[in-house]
């Protein structure tokens, strides 16, 4: 990503500053979604030929609040408040989010993030945009992703966790102008209105005179554990099956997501692994060909999902409770948490992870000539 040179810029020294502590002093109004619903999860014991287990540690904060005269860095979802302060926790905990608002500074602001979770606050200076946009209307952030599986999981989500108030359910949600309308089409799916959303310009700063924003419901925390609030799941799977067709419930299939050759993560073997989930009675099924009508449809009641690491598995958590959900991961991948399977978690599905074996020394140092 590059900084615009046609846009008037201003240099300005901010701080990151972890998300609880932030809203607690901050925030005009903020409700802790905190307690027997909320969990953090740590991943322990966990071996080739077992289930991932999980352990309750300690209670996340996840939380929900308001901030006038507020800014949006350009097309980012990261807000900057009027003390300019930049909550760190859930979006920009994330080493990707700290690498998009790395052209806007001098200094590191991996580290500089990292440094704001460990002790509260790290400051640094950044080359920002000008606000060239207002929004005059108090609306509620939802942010936006080019990624499925992280809209989904990092804006989505976040819709149940604002409706819950009366007093924001008619609010407008400020969506980027980038994210495609199908993705947007899953939050329509949920009831909500399509003349609340109000798309926002990615290549500008936008200024909010009082934005509604939350930590998103499944986000790392500054000790690096899942932190879920699972209704956020219940509510979301709730609302996009509720008005499915009849026929959605009349059978139960397998499903091979097909990923195709991406740009990454690619599964080379994909069409061997499919004609062999084909052999046990699974379907391949190319997602994105469908409406997110049909999406959900199609995954709402299956037996099981099969598929490789990627942004189609994040759909897995409008399966069935009692699915099992089966995704192929690199071997070097193999013992870290996905969204996915926290929904597992959340869901009671069933999920294992299946990859194949490392690759010898010998075999590594071949592939690095």
């Amino acid at each position: 990503m590059t900084v615009p040179d046609s846009i008037p810029r201003v240099k300005r020294k901010v701080s990151f500053v972890q998300t609880a502590a932030w809203c607690a002093t901050s925030a005009k109004q903020a409700f802790e979604l905190c307690g027997r619903d909320t969990v953090s999860l740590a991943f322990k014991d966990y071996h080739y030929e077992s289930p991932r287990n999980f352990t309750e540690v300690v209670r996340p904060q996840v939380h929900v609040g308001y901030v006038d005269d507020v800014s949006l860095i350009a097309g980012l979802p990261i807000m900057l408040s009027p003390d300019g302060c930049i909550p760190t926790e859930g979006f920009l905990s994330k080493p990707h989010f700290a690498s998009l608002l790395q052209p806007y500074a001098a200094g590191s602001i991996k580290d500089a993030v990292w440094e704001g979770l460990k002790t509260g606050k790290a400051e640094i200076e950044l080359d920002l945009p000008i606000a060239t946009t207002v929004i005059d209307e108090e609306a509620v952030f939802i942010g936006g992703n080019p990624n499925f599986g992280h809209f989904l999981n990092e804006c989505i989500l976040r819709v149940p966790m604002f409706e819950i108030f009366p007093e924001l359910r008619d609010k407008r949600l400020l969506i980027y102008d980038f994210v495609p309308q199908r993705f947007v089409d899953f939050i329509l799916l949920m009831g909500i209105d399509p003349n609340r959303i109000l798309r926002i310009p990615s290549g500008q700063t936008v200024s909010c005179k009082r934005l509604w924003f939350g930590t998103t419901p499944v986000h790392l925390t500054r000790t690096k554990q899942f932190a879920v609030w699972p209704d956020a799941i219940h509510r979301c799977r709730a609302r996009m099956t509720a008005n499915l067709p009849a026929g959605t419930w009349a059978k139960r299939e397998r499903l091979f997501l097909w990923r195709g050759q991406g740009t990454h993560r690619t599964l080379r073997n994909e069409a061997e692994i499919a004609e062999l989930c084909v052999r046990r009675g699974f379907r391949v099924v190319k997602l994105a060909e469908y409406s997110a009508r049909d999406q959900v449809s199609i995954v709402a009641n299956c037996a099981a999902i099969a598929g490789p690491l990627g942004a189609g598995m994040s759909i897995s958590m409008l399966a069935a409770a009692d699915s099992t959900i089966i995704q192929f991961l690199p071997h070097n991948r193999i013992l870290l948490p996905y969204n996915s399977d926290v929904a597992a978690m959340v869901l009671g599905q069933f999920s294992r992870p299946a990859s194949p074996p490392a690759p010898s020394r010998a075999t590594s140092q071949r592939a690095r000539r």
